[in-house]
């Protein structure tokens, strides 16, 4: 028989470490009417876990495949999306696209570009 003995460390849970996003673009760096643009988001796990993708505007970008209704936010399994220009608020403006990845594990980061907008 083994005796219990208190100063045991107790089993621990593995750490889930957030993902990292190495950087955010958009290509091109600046568009006008009718134009579009893609975002990219280089991002992965530490623990190599698959990553899902908020995106987010600011309202001045129209986000492609979001609902009628909700063009602001739009949650992907793609680490890129396309953005279309949107309704700027004065001629020469400058929208973002927030990007946030996140795994299935509760870790999350997120990364924000600016988009310059022209006539």
């Amino acid at each position: 028989m083994t005796a219990c003995n208190s100063d045991d460390p107790s089993p621990t849970a593995p750490t889930n470490h957030s993902p990292v996003i190495r950087s955010l673009r958009c290509f091109p760096a600046t568009i006008g009417p009718g134009d579009s643009a893609i975002a990219i988001c280089d991002a992965f796990d530490p623990e190599g876990d698959p990553l899902f993708f908020d995106w987010v505007s600011d309202g001045k970008l129209r986000l492609a495949g979001a609902p009628p209704g909700e063009a602001h936010v739009l949650t992907s399994l793609h680490s890129s999306q396309v953005v279309y220009y949107g309704t700027p608020i004065s001629p020469s403006d400058t929208a973002f696209v927030q990007c946030i990845a996140y795994d299935d594990h509760g870790g999350s980061s997120g990364a924000i570009v600016k988009l310059p907008l022209h006539p």
